[in-house]
């Protein structure tokens, strides 16, 4: 908002969001996704979810603000090397910023939601794979009674 009343209860709600939101990796993102994966693919599994997150969130977060403020709020970009100031062009970055920080939280819950339907299914199939016996390897190293490194064929 333009008025400057509303600082602190918006100071308030930005602080306690990046408190919050700094939650979701590590009490609910990496516990579930290391439970869920074979525990030599877990340090794999946590790198590619995080990779996905950031380069989403660095592509299409700086674009949503540019494109949402001009097309959905009309932003008007100034004339050459003008400073536009106006009421209106505040108003509509402030509205782009609000979606497009509101939109994918709403995504995000909506998809946590889902867990509580989804996960313990996910986790019997997990416990299932575990506790049925591994497949014998064709190609690996084992130590043999040297203890040096050798190519085993089954």
């Amino acid at each position: 908002p333009l008025l400057s009343s509303y600082f602190i209860q918006e100071l308030l709600l930005v602080v306690a969001l990046g408190l919050v939101a700094t939650w979701c990796v590590a009490g609910v993102n990496a516990p579930i996704l290391c439970e869920l994966v074979d525990i030599n693919s877990c340090a794999s599994v946590m790198a590619w979810e995080e990779a996905l997150q950031g380069a989403f969130a660095s592509f299409f977060g700086n674009m949503s603000v540019g494109l949402l403020g001009q097309m959905l709020f009309g932003y008007r970009l100034p004339k050459g090397n003008e400073v536009d100031i106006s009421a209106s062009n505040k108003i509509a970055l402030g509205d782009a910023l609000a979606v497009s920080c509101a939109m994918p939280w709403l995504v995000c819950f909506a998809a946590f939601s889902m867990l509580h339907r989804f996960y313990p299914q996910d986790l019997k199939r997990q416990q299932s794979l575990q506790a049925s016996p591994p497949l014998p390897a064709t190609y690996g190293v084992i130590d043999n009674a040297e203890g040096t490194a050798e190519m085993a064929q089954s």
